[in-house]
């Protein structure tokens, strides 16, 4: 016969079996990782221009997991110019493989005048940089994620 204590220690170790069976080496464990690895810039006009950065993901879980809400602010000098948008609200990652995302946006070039007196004395020094800071979520918005890359532009000098 078991006694109220067991049965006590029995339901609630039911739900740690559980929790542990899920994240193990079948499960998700570990979150993504999101790497910026590419920023083009085309499609001027009069008004402004196409950006588009992309993302080297990779999911190192043995499950294929859903990766939502990406997107990335594109800053110069610190100063935000635009903010960058997935082209699909969820991707599906396959258990361990590597994809490639791209974020595009459209930078108006009235937005630029404040990141433009700031960056023309950084290109005079010789040093421009250039960020992309970004987030996403996975597991259906419990596991926020973070992801910064930072790059100079040097002066061309003659």
């Amino acid at each position: 016969m078991v006694n109220s204590l067991q049965k006590r220690g029995l339901l609630l170790a039911l739900p740690l079996l559980l929790l542990v069976g899920c994240a193990g080496p079948a499960g998700v464990s570990r979150p993504p990782t999101i790497e910026a690895v590419d920023m083009r810039v085309g499609g001027f006009d009069r008004e402004g221009a196409q950006v588009t950065v992309t993302l080297r993901v990779f999911n190192p879980n043995g499950v294929t997991i859903p990766l939502e809400n990406l997107q990335a602010d594109l800053r110069i000098q610190g100063h935000s110019v635009l903010l960058l948008m997935a082209n699909q609200p969820v991707y599906q990652l396959s258990a361990q493989s590597t994809v490639s995302l791209p974020l595009t946006g459209r930078v108006t070039f009235k937005s630029l005048p404040d990141a433009l007196s700031r960056a023309s004395l950084s290109l005079v020094s010789g040093l421009l940089e250039v960020s992309v800071v970004g987030t996403a979520t996975t597991a259906n918005g419990l596991i926020p994620l973070r992801y910064e890359k930072t790059g100079r532009l040097e002066a061309i000098r003659r």
